[in-house]
């Protein structure tokens, strides 16, 4: 549609109701107009965050970019892949980039009333990204608490692709609680450098929870450095599955 590889200043504090309709095939830039003191994104018990999904381009000179927002309220997913930012990160060819920087996530994510759902890939800015190989997370504090029944995680739900040397989660922390199995502080399944994190929230799932990063299918292709966690990190029904950084 039009304008979805436009950029956007956002210079007001805007709320979405529970009828909100998620942005597809978001192409452009949403950057709050003060890094200062954040614009305010309220959700009303949507069911997803602002962008369904982001579709980072081939086009080199195009970088999608999300930066000086900050989200409250709740968000009850209906689905799987569900983020304050996006859902999911899709992306053509190997030249592409999206960056997140800069943004606070207040707002639950999860139906924490009518007990645990059926979903994965939920995570406190980005449910999943799509083998996306440039993808920069930074500066991002997540404050909300997270819920899903697999790939879990305060910043990212899952990162399929981001090798070494290309992108990356730095600067991050995780202060809600963390609920689902493969579920993390930072990134609840994936692979990629995490730098310069921290967690201090709750972690609880039945397997394979971490304080930094949940589970990776590559350690070849995994890196946590200059990381800590201070959270409470529980796997109920696999203990031996449970680390305080993996």
């Amino acid at each position: 549609g039009k304008g979805l590889d436009k950029s956007y200043l956002v210079v007001k504090d805007i709320t979405l109701d529970s009828d909100y309709t998620p942005i597809d095939n978001f192409s452009g830039k949403f950057i709050g107009k003060d890094e200062d003191n954040l614009i305010k994104i309220t959700f009303n018990g949507t069911k997803n965050g602002l962008f369904k999904t982001i579709f980072a381009s081939s086009d080199s000179s195009k970088k999608v970019e999300i930066k000086n927002i900050e989200f409250d309220g709740n968000i009850y997913p209906d689905a799987s892949s569900v983020g304050s930012v996006a859902g999911k990160i899709n992306y053509v060819g190997s030249t592409c980039e999206c960056y997140i920087s800069n943004c606070v996530n207040n707002a639950n994510i999860g139906n924490f009333e009518n007990g645990s759902v059926n979903y994965t890939d939920i995570g406190g800015f980005v449910g999943i990204s799509n083998g996306m190989n440039k993808i920069f997370l930074s500066d991002l504090v997540n404050k909300g608490n997270i819920k899903g029944s697999e790939n879990v995680g305060g910043i990212i739900g899952r990162n399929t692709g981001m090798p070494l040397n290309s992108g990356y989660i730095r600067n991050c922390a995780n202060i809600g609680d963390i609920s689902g199995n493969d579920s993390a502080g930072i990134s609840g399944e994936g692979v990629g450098e995490i730098s310069n994190s921290y967690n201090t929230g709750n972690i609880i799932g039945t397997k394979n929870v971490g304080g930094i990063r949940g589970y990776t299918n590559n350690a070849n292709k995994s890196i946590i450095k200059n990381c800590f966690n201070a959270g409470n990190v529980s796997a109920t029904t696999n203990p031996e599955t449970a680390g305080g950084i993996l």
